[in-house]
């Protein structure tokens, strides 16, 4: 089955009365198998209009597999092929995912897709309904709530979290100092958020440069894709404390324990000498 394969290890083992011999090799094997489909793999895509949407193909395959895109259109059994060049589209190739990303210009983009995979074990195909959807809110609260040496908290609720539509959030940022021109088409900086499950609005941004001041902006996300940015928020990064700091801090920390201790040590000696003195 799929879940021998692996990595094993064979040992052989030669000795005699003067030296003994051992040897180790690693075997790796691989069970090959058609492409298949995650039993809880999407079945429809969402977009709305003047977005971009992503209708995505997801396998298990040995070896991996590759992707044909189609279009159905007309009754049952037609297809339309090539989706490469649907209204502008772009196919982000992936091992065994594959991701067909769709500018929405106007309503005859939405409908019905099929993705097929294959390979030389065997092919496999799916229907996706892409369907029509709206756009998140903007998010209508985003606080910092701790700044610190390499990491923000941020505080991030909308107004749509009510209605569950909301799956989470990104936060877009880039390192700018003042006076540097603003560059968001081009930064490489944003981080996806899952939306808590719990209720909790609390996300860390962390992995940040120390000393370094930083412009954000977050946009929630649904099903349909992301909504608009908020507007520009701006923190800096506190500077990380030397060894030699830290060390004093905890020797002042330390003597103060010491001092407080003896304190209450000598303090029962002072009303005994006062006693014997009466």
């Amino acid at each position: 089955s799929r879940s021998d394969g692996g990595t094993y290890q064979c040992k052989a083992f030669q000795s005699s009365k003067t030296l003994t011999d051992r040897k180790v090799k690693q075997i790796h094997l691989r069970v090959t198998h058609k492409p298949t489909f995650a039993e809880d793999g999407p079945e429809f895509a969402y977009g709305f209009l003047n977005g971009t949407a992503n209708v995505t193909c997801e396998v298990s395959a040995e070896p991996p597999a590759e992707f044909r895109w189609f279009r159905l259109v007309g009754g049952k059994g037609k297809r339309h092929f090539h989706i490469r060049e649907y209204h502008g589209s772009v196919i982000i190739n992936e091992t065994n995912r594959n991701t067909i990303q769709i500018p929405v210009t106007h309503d005859e983009v939405f409908g019905s897709f099929l993705c097929e995979a294959s390979n030389k074990e065997g092919r496999t195909e799916k229907k996706i309904i892409f369907k029509k959807s709206v756009a998140p809110q903007v998010p209508t609260l985003v606080a910092m709530i701790e700044v610190a040496d390499t990491y923000i908290d941020l505080d991030i609720q909308s107004s749509d979290d009510k209605q569950e539509s909301i799956v989470g959030y990104r936060v877009e940022f880039v390192e700018k100092w003042p006076g540097d021109p603003m560059k968001w088409a081009s930064t490489p900086y944003n981080k996806d958020f899952k939306k808590h499950k719990n209720g909790e609005s609390i996300y860390r941004l962390d992995a940040l440069a120390v000393d370094t001041k930083y412009t954000f902006r977050v946009a929630a996300r649904n099903l349909a894709g992301l909504s608009e940015y908020t507007r520009e928020q701006s923190f800096q990064t506190t500077a990380l404390r030397s060894s030699s700091s830290r060390a004093l801090i905890c020797r002042l920390t330390l003597s103060l324990v010491l001092l407080q201790y003896l304190r209450t040590l000598t303090r029962p000696c002072w009303h005994l000498a006062l006693f014997e003195d009466i």
